[in-house]
C-alpha cells in the first residue's frame, strides 16, 4: 500500500512539473505574440501614414505645387521603408513594389515642365 502510495505521489508530481514546463512555455509564446502583434501594428500605423503622404502628394500635384508633392512622396517613402522594416517576410515584397512606385511618382514629378513649378 505504501508503495502504491509513494507511486502516486510520484506521478502526480510529475504531472504538475509537466504541467508547469508547459505553462511557462505558453507563456513565453505569450510574450513573443504580443511583440509580434506590436510589430505588426507599428507597421500598419507606417503604412497608413505612407498612404497619406501619397495622397498629400496627388493633392499638391493635382495644384502643380512640385515641392510639396516631393516633400510628400519623399515622407511616403521614409514611411514605406520604415513599415518594411516591421512588416513581415510575406509583406516585404509588397512594400518594396510600393516604394519604387514612390520613388518613381517621385521621379517623375521633379522633371521640370517648361521652367514651371
Amino acid at each position: 500500500m505504501k508503495g502504491l502510495a509513494a507511486l502516486l505521489l510520484i506521478l502526480v508530481m510529475a504531472a504538475t512539473a509537466y504541467n508547469f514546463a508547459q505553462i511557462q512555455q505558453l507563456r513565453a509564446e505569450v510574450v513573443l505574440l504580443r511583440s509580434q502583434l506590436a510589430e505588426q501594428k507599428r507597421a500598419n500605423n507606417l503604412l497608413a501614414e505612407a498612404v497619406e503622404s501619397v495622397q498629400q502628394a496627388k493633392d499638391a500635384i493635382g495644384r502643380v505645387d512640385k515641392r510639396a508633392a516631393s516633400n510628400a512622396l519623399e515622407q511616403a517613402g521614409a514611411r514605406l521603408r520604415d513599415a518594411a522594416k516591421f512588416a513581415g517576410e510575406k509583406a516585404g515584397p509588397a512594400l518594396k513594389w510600393l516604394e519604387d512606385q514612390v520613388r518613381e511618382m517621385k521621379a517623375r514629378s521633379s522633371v521640370p515642365n517648361g521652367g514651371a513649378q
